[in-house]
């Protein structure tokens, strides 16, 4: 879920500030598993352009994108490939973490469309874009899908 009226949790702050380093995978998760017992499983970290997501910290991949070390490399892309105004197509969005880091990048003036097919996370998918108005999702299970200009 993404609010802009939230801050970053502490820890997910500070994971996000430090560079990559050897077991910092394992600290994100068991930092997050901690914080999960006092939030309620809920925790917060912010996006390039300083937008807020929110997100359950009872699933270890939401818990590594908490930390900033899920698929880092994947975020250098995105932010050396996306300028205000691209457009980003997401195929196999999950909860949408890629489509978000996209739509914060490419800005109002750009376009992202996310596609899931999965029905139990779409719902997720569908509240995190509801902060990027330029982010479309859709649902789409076991089908073709075409884009035409």
């Amino acid at each position: 879920m993404t609010r802009s009226n939230l801050k970053p949790d502490l820890f997910a702050r500070i994971l996000n500030s430090t560079s990559q380093f050897r077991g910092k995978a394992h600290l994100a998760d068991w930092l997050g598993r901690l914080t999960n017992s006092w939030t309620g499983g809920r925790g917060t970290f912010s996006l390039p352009r300083g937008d807020i997501v929110t997100i359950d910290l009872g699933d270890r991949i939401q818990r590594l994108m908490w930390g900033g070390v899920y698929e880092p490399h994947v975020k250098r892309c995105l932010a050396a490939l996306l300028r205000p105004g691209d457009t980003f197509v997401d195929v196999g969005a999950h909860i949408g973490y890629f489509s978000m880091i996209a739509a914060s990048l490419v800005g109002s003036n750009g376009r992202v469309y996310s596609f899931e097919g999965n029905s139990s996370l779409f719902p997720t998918l569908r509240s995190n874009a509801a902060q990027f108005p330029w982010m479309e999702v859709h649902l789409r299970g076991g089908c073709a899908i075409r884009l035409v200009p």
